[in-house]
C-alpha cells in the first residue's frame, strides 16, 4: 500500500515475460503472479510467455517490465553470479550502474583474487553496494 501510495496509484499492473518452451518457467511463473498478487494488494500481474530466442531479444533489448530469466553457477565462486552485475556486462538486463559494486567485484577478481577471506569481504561490499543501490 506504501509503494502505491508513493507513486500515487491505487493499483498496478506489470507483466513478466517468460520463456513458452519451458514447462518449469510456466509453472513458475503462475506461483510468482499468485504469490505477488496475494501479498501484494493492488498489483495485478500479466503472464506473457516467448519463446526463449525471443525472450533473449527482448531482455538483450530492454523490451520488458519483468523478464524470468535463470541463471545457473558452472563454477563454485562468487564471480559466476556476481559478475551479472557488473555495469558493462552483457547479461546485464536490469542495466545496474554501481561504481562501488564494480570496484568491489574487480579487486576480488585481482588484487584480493588468491585470498579468500579478502575475496569473501569483496563480495560482501559487492553485494551491499547492490542492495544499497
Amino acid at each position: 500500500k506504501e509503494g502505491l501510495a508513493e507513486l500515487g496509484v491505487d493499483s498496478l499492473t506489470l507483466t513478466i515475460t517468460a520463456d513458452s518452451d519451458n514447462p518449469i518457467k510456466k509453472a513458475a511463473t503462475d506461483y510468482i503472479k499468485e504469490l505477488w498478487e496475494t501479498t501484494l494488494p493492488g498489483l495485478t500481474v500479466e503472464e506473457k510467455f516467448v519463446t526463449f530466442k525471443q525472450r533473449l531479444e527482448d531482455t538483450k533489448n530492454q523490451n520488458f517490465e519483468v523478464a524470468f530469466v535463470s541463471w545457473g553457477g558452472d563454477y563454485p565462486e562468487g564471480s559466476t553470479f556476481y559478475g551479472l552485475f557488473q555495469s558493462d556486462s552483457a547479461y546485464n538486463y536490469g542495466k545496474v550502474n554501481s561504481p562501488e559494486f564494480d570496484a568491489a567485484y574487480e579487486k576480488a577478481l585481482t588484487t584480493d583474487a588468491l585470498d579468500k577471506d579478502a575475496g569473501a569481504a569483496d563480495y560482501k561490499a559487492a553485494e551491499q553496494a547492490l542492495y544499497e543501490g
